[in-house]
């Protein structure tokens, strides 16, 4: 009975957990696009001073190796969530699907913010990063969360 609290407990942890750090990612993210928005073909990088653009280049690739260090510790997060649960074979399957794509983003993330020294690059890797979180979110994220409450749920019954 103990052992059953403690599991609904620590699924109800984890929910709230990702739940908060989406929240966070999502803020970060509006972040970076308010700092990103001298988009190339408005030319407005043009019309700075090389000592801003450089500034710029720096302040946004310093922000995006911070996001990218704060995604990759989220994705632990959901990770060790996933290894918790009494998985079905088609769960783990879905869970090294979630695990993989996880790596794939890091690896292209951190190519591009290594080639981003140019404005349209780093909005490019603002604009693949944004895309790529909502819509593993909506897929991935989704169906842990889904499987997290069912496990909750079945561990306070």
């Amino acid at each position: 009975m103990k052992n059953d609290i403690l599991r609904a407990t620590t699924f109800d942890l984890a929910i709230a957990e990702i739940g908060r750090e989406h929240a966070e990612l999502v803020d970060r993210l509006e972040r970076l696009r308010k700092m990103l928005t001298c988009r190339p073909e408005r030319e407005r990088c043009g019309e700075c001073k090389s000592g801003n653009i450089a500034d710029c280049r720096d302040a946004s690739t310093e922000f995006m190796t911070d996001l990218l260090d704060y995604m990759q510790n989220h994705f632990r997060v959901e990770e060790a969530a996933m290894r918790r649960l009494d998985a079905t074979v088609a769960e783990q399957e879905a869970a090294a699907a979630h695990v993989e794509a996880h790596a794939d983003m890091m690896e292209r993330a951190v190519n591009l913010i290594r080639l981003a020294e140019l404005q349209e690059e780093r909005v490019a890797a603002r604009d693949l990063i944004g895309d790529w979180l909502r819509e593993h979110i909506a897929t991935h994220d989704a169906l842990l969360l889904d499987r997290l409450r069912w496990a909750a749920a079945q561990s306070a019954a």
